[in-house]
């Protein structure tokens, strides 16, 4: 019975807690993260260039994250779907020359590893991009 009763608490504090769009936000983040982070080791230990590997992983991360974004963690129902994709789009740009910019300096210029690099330049890119998607780009407000 005890247990019954830890596992209906801990049922209601995550639903209680899925209900924040930053915690929506990190979850999908993350599991993308991991899944852009995973294509990015496969690329460079494939023997592609790092910049090269940044870009590719980027790109189908992004596709990813509208897709969930939308949905799952701002409940977005706007009908104006291609233009919030081009928004969407507009600021994966500046994410991804944030991202670029970023690991040429940890690279290159501080001559930090590809792979600690890439972590650190995803935790810094991560909360500029929550606050622009969660105020402009999936703000029903900003598209009626």
């Amino acid at each position: 019975m005890g247990c019954m009763v830890n596992m209906e608490r801990a049922r209601k504090f995550l639903k209680k807690e899925l209900t924040y769009p930053f915690v929506r936000f990190s979850i999908v983040g993350g599991a993308v993260a991991v899944i852009d982070f995973i294509l990015y080791l496969a690329l460079i230990y494939s023997g592609f260039h790092y910049l090269l590997a940044v870009a590719v992983a980027f790109s189908v991360g992004t596709v990813l994250k509208f897709s969930f974004e939308k949905g799952f963690v701002f409940g977005n129902q706007a009908k104006h779907r291609a233009k919030q994709f081009t928004v969407f789009e507009a600021f994966s740009v500046v994410d991804f020359l944030l991202n670029m910019f970023l690991m040429f300096i940890f690279v290159d210029v501080l001559a930090q590893g590809p792979v600690a690099s890439k972590i650190i330049t995803g935790l810094i890119a991560f909360f500029l991009i929550y606050l622009l998607h969660k105020d402009i780009t999936f703000n029903t407000k900003f598209f009626q």
